[in-house]
């Protein structure tokens, strides 16, 4: 249960023999509620940044193209697959842009060619990326 900030109305006893003394909550003086009220707040900003931030990331993302070069047999079979950091690492060194690849999607890709993947922001959707995985 996250109510942190918020305002209860809770029995005496239950107040002063376990929440005051397990330090689960304080006593709601002028001084508790406003400094509860200034630290909402500023959640609520660094939440809208964040947010923010994200819708700027993800138009820069859109329709982008990320080049690939992995070992791969004859057939075009990779002999590893494509992973979330390779995609990462990828957008790093050709497009400046760092994305944390627990943020991207990429299921089994294994094959050598053209590829589409997901890159899944929490408060902004998601966005597809093109890929083209080379062989080496």
């Amino acid at each position: 249960m996250n109510d942190t900030g918020k305002l209860k109305d809770v029995a005496d006893g239950y107040a002063r023999n376990y929440l005051f003394p397990n330090s689960l909550a304080v006593a709601a003086t002028k001084e508790a509620v406003k400094n509860s009220e200034t630290k909402r707040n500023a959640a609520k900003a660094a939440e809208a940044k964040t947010k923010e931030q994200q819708e700027e990331l993800k138009k820069k993302l859109s329709g982008m193209n990320v080049e690939i070069t992995l070992k791969a047999n004859e057939q075009g079979k990779l002999f590893a697959a494509v992973t979330s950091a390779d995609i990462a690492n990828a957008l790093t060194a050709q497009h400046s842009i760092t994305v944390d690849p627990k943020l991207i999607v990429a299921d089994g890709i294994k094959a050598v060619g053209d590829h589409e993947t997901e890159v899944v922001f929490p408060d902004a959707g998601a966005v597809n990326i093109k890929l083209t995985i080379n062989k080496e």
